[in-house]
């Protein structure tokens, strides 16, 4: 076994030409100059915050596995004969009701999904209005160029009975009940109209301007008239977990009496995945699991894993450790990454030491920054701690990696300019060991994923995961030589 320290500095990443400049070597010399003493690569940035980098990072997937399995279902014919589709059909059938779905728009491939599904599903309920609500999930500012595209291409493929109409930030959905936004949400659901923007691509780039996450983004309509009445029901088209206990309790309350001061029944809904709610809510399939995932892999070698990282991060970064299971291992630990804890050098190489791991990886957050002072106050800190553990590591012939889960997109005012800092498109990728040889090695492009992979096989040589890092060729060798 190969002792190997991942450090990881999250929301950190290679500027891009457009970016405020703050990386320097004055301001990191200790990383200067590893990336120009070791083998150091760029590997592409395909998410941009901490959950969807662990899920990458962990599991290989940008993309949670619920895809691959929904791209069975819908193969299949599976899906549209779910006796649960079948109930959802004969209840909207048999009470003339409207159908309110809740999309969650997270790329292409969610949208070909239900695409599918819809096509084949109005023809069974022909006389059913369906109104089509999406809700955005991304984290990233990037992401509204593609939301648009998506958008408007489901405006122009539905029609007839389908109708779209809302779109809302995912947040908003779990906001709590004595939140404004998410009362008036629900004013707006009950009522049937809000802010009317017919040019999508107008709207989301107002989003974009004023820095609004996709995911938290307020809501606006394509199309009115769009009222939840009673007895209506709703579907959501999910591939994750959905926190809609408020939103769902709030809309139970609102929808409780008719206008003659009768009361009615409860909004019968129904999910592709469970949603968090306190009711019960109908679901078609339970979330798949993944062997493929850093526990398994660790299993393989034999090998044990110590993560670092802030006690609110524990659930979901071992859940995806997991392979999307909400279950623990003997194999995976973690340890409450304080300042106290990972800025105290002298604590740090003292667990590396000493601990009974094989791998482990160092959480560094830079993305919570209040300004630009501050900003470099963080990295210089971290750069600090990096000196005195890649010290550490060479003197014990520890292999030392060092990247980022994800870099950070930050619209920031700088001596009254609105200025962009953005790490998002590629993070940096350092080995550290002097057995590794610049001239007989090369780093493979790729993404997070291949940093574990690597990590796993610098541990054990007899791992199966396949490596970023690569044997040169007999001539590319010659030529660093000369």
């Amino acid at each position: 076994m190969k002792k190997t320290v991942l450090f990881l500095i999250n929301g950190f990443g290679i500027e891009s030409k457009k970016s405020y400049n703050i990386y320097s070597s004055e301001l990191m010399p200790n990383l200067d100059d590893l990336t120009r003493r070791y083998m150091f690569s760029s590997l592409a940035s395909d998410v941009g915050n901490l959950k969807d980098g662990y899920k990458l990072f962990s599991t290989g997937r940008k993309d949670a596995i619920t895809y691959d399995f929904m791209e069975e279902k819908i193969e299949t014919k599976e899906l549209i004969n779910n006796p649960q589709i079948l109930a959802l059909q004969e209840e909207v059938t048999k009470l003339g009701n409207n159908l309110h779905i809740f999309y969650g728009l997270e790329n292409e491939a969610s949208y070909f999904h239900l695409r599918d599904f819809l096509n084949t599903f109005k023809t069974k309920i022909p006389n059913t209005q369906i109104f089509l609500h999406v809700y955005m999930t991304q984290k990233e500012i990037t992401s509204y160029k593609e939301i648009n595209r998506i958008i408007t291409r489901m405006t122009y493929e539905f029609n007839d009975n389908i109708q779209m109409s809302l779109v809302i930030g995912k947040n908003i959905l779990g906001l709590s009940k004595n939140d404004p936004k998410l009362l008036d949400f629900v004013r707006i659901l009950t009522k049937g109209f809000c802010e009317s923007w017919n040019e999508v691509e107008k709207k989301l780039t107002i989003f974009y301007e004023n820095g609004d996450l996709p995911i938290n983004a307020k809501p606006f309509c394509i199309h009115g008239n769009f009222k939840i009445n009673n007895n209506d029901t709703l579907f959501f088209f999910n591939y994750d977990n959905v926190n809609c206990s408020d939103f769902i309790k709030e809309l139970d309350q609102t929808r409780l009496f008719s206008a003659n001061g009768e009361k009615t029944n409860s909004i019968n809904i129904y999910s592709l995945f469970p949603i968090v709610a306190e009711r019960q809510i109908i679901s078609l399939y339970d979330y798949p699991t993944s062997e493929s995932c850093l526990s398994q892999k660790l299993k393989e070698i034999n090998a044990k894993c110590l993560i670092a990282t802030r006690q609110d991060t524990f659930q979901f970064v071992n859940y995806y450790a997991q392979g999307f299971r909400n279950v623990n291992s003997e194999n995976v630990g973690f340890m409450d990454g304080t300042d106290e804890v990972i800025f105290n050098t002298t604590t740090l190489n003292t667990i590396i030491n000493t601990y009974p791991y094989d791998l482990f990886i160092f959480n560094y957050f830079i993305d919570d920054f209040k300004d630009v002072q501050d900003l470099k106050e963080k990295l210089s800190n971290i750069d600090r701690v990096l000196g005195d553990v890649y010290k550490n590591c060479t003197t014990n012939n520890f292999t030392l990696m060092i990247s980022s889960l994800y870099g950070m997109f930050r619209s920031i005012e700088i001596n009254d300019e609105k200025e962009k800092i953005d790490f998002s498109q590629q993070v940096p990728f350092i080995i550290a060991d002097d057995m590794i040889s610049k001239v007989k090695n090369t780093i493979n492009y790729g993404n997070v994923y291949g940093v574990l992979n690597t990590a796993i096989k610098n541990i054990n040589e007899a791992s199966t995961c396949n490596s970023l890092l690569k044997k040169k060729g007999m001539l590319s060798s010659l030529f660093m030589k000369k």
